[in-house]
């Protein structure tokens, strides 16, 4: 059936404003981001500090991407402490060791908090494989399909969490080779791994209660191990004794970031909002 010309209209208008969306969606997600660091505090910079040295504890696990990724981590932190004062000066700013190396450990926390409860659900509960300790995943499953859906899954749950998730992903390591050497490594490395990590104090979170302002990931005892897409946010409900009409382009683009953009926790009518005011218009129904 053809499409009416206000539907390709709309399908324009919407094709024109996806990347706008989506460069205002990051300038917001980082204009966030510099607002939640003004509220660390000396506190949390020493523990940052606490962090950074039980990383260390990481290397020579048996996982060469990881020993790989702190090495990095390393190099860059050396670079900053080699002028005394100039970390602390730094501190929990965007482009900070400090900070990236917070959103590092976060993205591993949070993944090897997950993986028993993901071998579990592909492959079997690890008390189960206390016999097959030294062979890995990749050899225990030796099924492709399965393999794929157990990559996805790890992969997937590699997300820092809190303010942290404002990077979007792990830095310091490609999480696809990563998850790799996963999958290859013996099951008794995974568990020494994940016993070194309770030992590591989880990175500082900004002093505050609205979760909506880091704009970033879900709570840490979330599993990611569906593949069911986020149901789009419902337009916001009228006002008493006001009417409001939502466009359908404006309900494609609450969908888009939705879906497209998994920006979860922005709020969709605070960015359409936004844009009215930048002066992007959007055509009536």
């Amino acid at each position: 059936m053809a499409r009416t010309l206000q539907e390709r209209y709309e399908e324009k208008r919407l094709n024109e404003l996806r990347d706008r969306v989506k460069n205002d969606t990051d300038v917001l997600r980082d204009h966030r981001f510099e607002l939640m660091m003004e509220a660390m505090d000396p506190n949390d910079l020493k523990q940052a500090e606490k962090i950074i040295e039980k990383l260390r504890a990481l290397k020579g696990q048996g996982l060469d991407d990881l020993d790989n990724a702190i090495e990095k981590a390393e190099s860059e932190l050396n670079k900053f402490t080699a002028k005394p004062g100039l970390l602390q000066k730094l501190g929990f700013k965007k482009n900070s060791p400090i900070t990236k190396i917070m959103a590092f450990v976060s993205g591993l926390e949070t993944a090897f908090k997950q993986l028993p409860s993901i071998i579990k659900n592909n492959v079997k509960d690890l008390k189960d494989l206390e016999d097959m300790k030294d062979q890995s995943l990749s050899s225990i499953l030796n099924d492709e399909e399965k393999l794929k859906t157990l990559k996805a899954n790890v992969e997937r749950a590699f997300r820092p969490q809190g303010v942290w998730g404002s990077f979007g992903t792990v830095p310091y390591i490609n999480i696809q080779n990563f998850v790799r050497d996963i999958i290859d490594a013996p099951v008794k490395t995974l568990t020494q791994i994940t016993g070194v990590l309770k030992e590591i104090p989880p990175p500082p979170q900004p002093k505050s209660n609205d979760a909506e302002k880091t704009g970033t990931t879900p709570p840490e005892n979330a599993e990611p191990t569906s593949t069911t897409e986020p149901a789009t946010q419902a337009p916001p409900e009228p006002r008493a004794g006001k009417t409001v009409k939502t466009s359908a382009v404006e309900k494609k683009i609450a969908q888009l970031m939705k879906t497209e953009f998994k920006t979860s926790t922005v709020n969709v009518q605070k960015m359409i909002d936004a844009m009215k005011k930048m002066g992007v218009t959007f055509p009536e129904d």
